[in-house]
Order: C-alpha cells, then structure tokens, then sequence
C-alpha cells in the first residue's frame, strides 16, 4: 500500500539542511583520506631517498644529486640543504697522487672554487700515515701540489707492509680522494719501482678491503712470512686499521675475479673438464696452492695447463654415489702457510641427467641398415662423449649432436627384430627410466610385381607405386634412355605406397610409344637401395597435341593427337583463360577430352595443362551453323530492342500532343469570360 504525502515548509528546510550536512560529511572524509595517503606517500619517497652518508667520496655523491650534496669542510656526503651554511662543492675536484721513493706529492687537477676556498683559509695542512704525523715539505703558490715526507723508519714497526694515509686540513679533517686506493701507500726493504703489482679495493658492511699482490723481482715482493700481509684491512665507522689477523679473505674485487667459465652445465656422473677464466690469476696463484670446487665437489687441475694462465682447467672425477648438490658456483682458494683468498663466480653450474623423448621421427628401417634415427631430449649433449647402441652390438653412428636433438646412422642388422636403443654418456649408460627407445627392423624394401607404369615425354605424370619400403622416407625413380638416367623424386605416403612424378626425358618427337628401363632409389644417410623388376614395365607415350575445342550446350570437347595416352585426367588441368578455376575433366575418349563448364558462359579460349608440358592456349574451333544462329538470334534482339525504343516515342509524343490540347481548350474558356464580363 502507497501513501502519498506532500512535505511542508519546515520539513522541507530540514531535508534541504540533511542533504547539505551530508555532503559536507562527504567531503571532510574524502579530504581526511587524501591527507593520510599524502602522508604516506610522503613517507614512501622519504624511505627511497638515498642514505648519503654511505657515500664516501664526492664522485659517488654527486652522482646522487640532486638529493646529495659533498659538503667540503667536512668531506663527507650529506643530505641537500640550501638554506644550511655547510659550503658544497659544484663539481668534484680530481686528484693526483704519487708515490717516490721518500715523498708522496699529491696534485689538485681541478680548480673547484669552494674547495679552493676552503684549502686556501684552513688554518693547517699535514699528512696522516696510520697514527704518524708527517710535516709537509713543499707546498706550491697556487695551493695545488703538496709533498710529504715518506720515512720508512717511522713504521718499521708496523706488521702490514700496506699503510693507510690521508692529507689532513684544520687538524681533524681527512681529505678524501675519489679513487680509495690514493690512500694507500706500500713500503718494500729496497728500492722495488718497475716490480709488476695487481691492486684490488672493495668494501662490504662494516670494512673496507685493499689488496695489492706482486710478482717476484729480485725479491721485492710483498711476502706473508713474518706476518707481512699483502692486504689492509679497515674498520670503516671509525676508518682505523682492523689489527687483528683474518686468516681467509673473501675477494670481492673486480679487478680478481672468476669471469667465466665453460660449460655452464655438466654430466652429473662426471667426468667434467671446465675451463675457468681468472682476472690476474697470475698474482693470486704464485707460491700459492689452488684448490677448486665447482658445486661443491672438487675439481682437479689439469696438469696439461699452467695453473698460472689466466685460464686454467680442472676435471671434475666420476662419481658412483647420490648427488647431494646438483647446483652451485665456482670457488677457488688460493692457501699459504698464514692467510687464504677466496674467489667465488656469479654464475651457476649445474650438473644435469640427460632425458630422451621417447618418441623419435624414425623408430624403423630396413636391415640394411643406413637410416637417420633421430632422437630427441634435452641436455643431449651435456659431454661430447656419447654412444648409441641398438641390440647392445650394433652401433648407431652420430653425425650431429646439440641439447635437444641426437642424430644417428643406424647400422645393418642379420635379422628382423625390434630392439632396445641404449645411449652411453661417458661410457655409461643412461638410465632405462630416461630412454624408453626402440628401433624396428623391417625386410630390405622391394616393389611389386605386376605394375604397369605409363607417361608422357614431358614427364610430371602422377604413379601410385605399390611395394615394401621399409620405412625409407627419401625415394626417387629413375628412367633409363640414351645412355642417361632421368630422375624424379617421390613422395612417401606410407610403408606401402610411394607417390611419384615421372621425369622429363629429352626424346625425338617422331615415336609412338617405347619401353624403357626404369627402377626406383630408397635414400639413406649412407646407402643407396635400388629397386628394379622385370615385372614391371614403363611405356612412354609422345606429348599430346591440342588443336582446338567446340562447345556444346554446358559441356566443351577438346580435339587433338594423342589425348588420351600416357596419363590420366587427374593429371590434366583445363581452364577458361582469365579463370584461376580448373574445369573437371569426364571423359578420355578415343581422340577427345569433354569437360563440363558453367552454364551461360561464351568460351572463346581455353589454357590447357597436362604434367610437366608446357602450357597451351585454345581457340574456339569455327562452327558457320553456330555463327548463323548466333546472328540470326543477335538481329532478332536488336528488332525486339529497336521496336521497343519506337513505342516508347510514340507513346512520349502522344502525351505531349495530349498535354497541348488540354492548355489550348483553357485558354479560349478564360478568353471567353472576359468577352461577357
């Protein structure tokens, strides 16, 4: 039930003030929402900012810009503030330092005008090596070259032979130089400037890592006996020497590191030979044992190579065990009597168990064998070592061999059977899990008596040839004349029937008909089985000659010279010149060809083809009956048309003369009135 009612003045007001609360509600809400996800988007670009103090050269903060800036008073990466008085550099000042053999000189390249400033107004300006005050002995005009003195006799007493330095404005500010290693200087016993060295920095969390090995000349060589360590390590919060002895470094440099190395994937029965590619292997190898683990198991040096070269090899042995690990990096330490380094690849090697496709493209062929078996899989040629048996005695021999695909020559068999195709990695074989193969041998291929093969001169004609083909796929047949051997090439529709084109044979055109030898050729990768049989006969006929063509009614009778020898109608195509469309061929009579056409269609010339004879063009033959009544007919029409256009005159003249009349009669009425008015 409905009531209907009309609201009055005051309760129409109170509605209005409801709708008017209700969007202002609305609108505080959606405002309230907008602000707390401000907020938090806010905090989400505040949680991507970059955290400037881990920067620690004016290179790596400036490459954060505009959110980072180097603040020059106190060397190190802050936070970009405009309104904060902490004076910033523009651009990066480059250095250059250089060690001799009592001094270390160190070169501004750049006029940076902050930082120029600051060098100009500091207060006092010394080296820092470890915890040695060195004076400066030579500082230029300009305020861009300063020496120090380098003493070996003021850190004889240290253990390292590497020494941290720093150049050191107003007492407590450490220059830092864009490149880390500028900060490290290294003290021989003699004078040791043309010794060949390799240099490595890194840092990680909490150090910061400087490594520098070299070759032996005449002894100046960075030793580890006497605890002389060829690396410095430091803490890098308080940037101090760490002084406690690391008996293992892991390198993380990449100036020393594991580039590459081959294969990326190996049989996981072993045995494996990787070939390892190590930047400056040489400086991390010399007086130093090498031990190499690939996934975990242990890779044994090749001795045929230098363990020295910047590529090494090692083979991983044969195993007959589980595999606990399938998967993992290349490491390699390189041990002395008081510290070992550690290399580790980016990559992953992976040993892996070949699988096979149960299902090939040729699982039979003839006991003769010479058949191409393929066989498909994956991690197929995870070693170059690989066998493929057939009843364990006949070898399949492999000509082509990648991850997903095995190719072999089948050999020859005594018997027919179906046997068991074995595949052997490394001379073992693959679990029967993994390769469910067989392969069929089947009676050596033969044809069938009785066949009666005919064609044209031209050849292209199609044959259905019956027989055992065991399996072969690639056939040919060949026909025999004047000492040459015409060939063409079959189509193998299923073990029993091969589908063939007769070739061209180059014969006189002045013959009737011939027999002429012929066989047919099976195709393996390695044999050649020919089929021949006294049984069977090849005739072949001269090419058809086309005269002309009549039309009768819906049907067109072709005439000619030996129309109906050494093919059949599925061998003919028959078309209306300027149709695409082939017309059926019914008939192969005597000396004629009929064909059935669409009806309503005047056919003037027609294309003729017949296999590989070359295309001919008809004319429609003169018929003076068929000219007379298609005259006679067309005159008959134009009478009809002419006797049509004469009414449609008369007719048209008639209604004008009518409509003249009429306007006459009008006009003499009006003149009439006005004569009694």
């Amino acid at each position: 039930m409905f009531v209907s009612r009309s609201f009055t003045k005051h309760e129409n007001h109170l509605n209005q003030f409801s709708i008017h609360l209700l969007v202002f509600s609305v609108i505080i809400s959606l405002a309230s929402i907008a602000t707390a996800h401000h907020n938090n988007l806010m905090e989400n670009i505040i949680d991507f900012e970059p955290n400037c103090n881990t920067y620690r050269t004016c290179a790596q903060c400036k490459t954060n810009e505009p959110a980072c800036n180097w603040s020059v008073e106190k060397q190190v990466c802050v936070k970009s503030n405009p309104a904060a008085n902490t004076s910033v550099v523009v651009s990066c000042p480059r250095f250059k330092v250089s060690l001799i053999y009592d001094s270390i000189k160190v070169s501004i390249l750049d006029k940076v005008k902050s930082f120029d400033n600051f060098i100009k107004k500091s207060n006092t300006i010394h080296c820092q090596l470890e915890d040695k005050h060195l004076n400066i002995t030579h500082v230029s005009s300009n305020h861009t070259e300063f020496v120090c003195i380098h003493d070996r006799k003021l850190y004889q007493n240290y253990r390292w032979p590497i020494k941290y330095w720093s150049l050191v404005v107003n007492n407590n500010t450490s220059l830092k130089f864009n490149n880390p290693e500028d900060h490290y200087i290294t003290s021989f016993d003699r004078d040791c400037h043309n010794i060949t060295c390799a240099t490595g920095y890194w840092e990680t969390e909490s150090y910061a890592y400087y490594c520098k090995w070299c070759l032996k000349k005449q002894n100046c060589t960075l030793t580890e006996n006497n605890h002389m360590w060829p690396c410095h390590v430091r803490k890098l919060q308080k940037n101090t020497a760490h002084d406690k002895h690391l008996s293992s470094i892991a390198i993380q440099s990449p100036n020393f590191k594991i580039v590459s190395f081959d294969p990326l994937v190996g049989l996981s029965t072993g045995p494996v030979t990787i070939n390892i590619v190590v930047k400056n292997n040489l400086y991390l190898s010399e007086d130093r044992s090498m031990k190499i683990t690939v996934a975990g198991r242990p890779c044994i040096m090749d001795q045929s190579t230098s363990r020295h070269d910047e590529t090494i090899s090692c083979i991983i042995p044969a195993i007959d065990g589980p595999i606990y690990k399938e998967k993992g990096p290349v490491e390699i330490t390189y041990s002395s009597a008081s510290q070992n380094y550690h290399l580790k690849s980016t990559k992953i090697f992976s040993f892996v168990t070949p699988l096979v496709d149960a299902s090939s493209s040729q699982n039979c062929g003839p006991m003769v064998g010479g058949v191409l078996l393929d066989i498909k899989g994956k991690y197929l040629n995870v070693t170059n070592d690989v066998q493929v048996l057939i009843d364990e005695n006949i070898t399949c021999t492999v000509v082509k061999l990648n991850s997903e695909q095995l190719s072999c020559v089948v050999g020859s068999s005594d018997v027919l059977m179906i046997a068991n195709v074995q595949l052997f990695f490394n001379g073992r074989i693959l679990d029967a899990t993994n390769s469910n193969l067989s392969f069929k041998y089947m009676a050596n291929p033969t044809i069938d008596e009785e066949q009666r093969f005919e064609s044209i001169a031209s050849g292209g004609v199609q044959l259905m040839v019956h027989g055992n083909f065991s399996c072969l796929k690639t056939w040919a047949m060949y026909v025999a004349y004047d000492g040459k051997l015409n060939v063409s090439f079959c189509r193998y529709k299923d073990n029993r029937v091969l589908i063939c084109k007769t070739p061209y044979i180059d014969i006189p055109e002045s013959f009737t008909s011939m027999e002429l030898k012929h066989g047919f050729l099976g195709i393996t990768d390695e044999k050649i089985v020919n089929l021949t049989s006294t049984n069977t006969s090849y005739t072949v006929f001269p090419n058809p000659v086309f005269t002309n063509f009549e039309v009768n009614e819906n049907s067109l009778l072709i005439h000619g010279e030996f129309l109906n020898k050494g093919y059949r109608k599925k061998d003919l195509a028959v078309r209306i010149q300027g149709w695409s469309e082939s017309l059926m061929v019914c008939n192969l009579v005597q000396e004629n060809i009929e064909c059935w056409i669409p009806e309503a269609i005047d056919v003037q010339t027609i294309v003729v083809n017949v296999g590989y004879y070359k295309e001919q063009i008809l004319k429609l033959k003169f018929n003076p009956g068929r000219f007379i009544l298609l005259t006679m007919t067309e005159l008959l029409q134009g009478i009809i048309i002419l006797g049509g256009v004469v009414i449609f005159i008369y007719v048209l003249l008639f209604i004008i003369r009518s409509m003249n009349s009429a306007n006459s009669i009008e006009l003499t009425e009006k003149s009439k009135i006005y004569y009694i008015y």
